[in-house]
């Protein structure tokens, strides 16, 4: 989850550089870790989205599959 206070909460003109650098760098890692974790997320969604497309496909496959079986019994 992303830090909740901002740049300007910080009074910047009594931090030493150091500080300044940590700050950023904690941020920095802190954003980069939320963006991983919802990379992850989506690619977990997308392959749920890609074994459901399959699955429609297999049931319209069967689907097909069926009806030529029922056109068949009535001729």
């Amino acid at each position: 989850m992303v830090s909740e206070f901002e740049f300007a909460d910080i009074d910047w003109s009594n931090q030493d550089i150091n500080e300044v650098v940590d700050f950023f760098t904690k941020k920095f890692n802190i954003q980069e870790k939320e963006i991983t974790r919802r990379e992850d997320q989506l690619a977990q969604k997308d392959d749920v989205i890609a074994q459901l497309q399959d699955m429609i496909t297999q049931q319209a496959d069967r689907i097909k599959q069926l009806e030529g079986e029922v056109t068949q019994m009535k001729s």
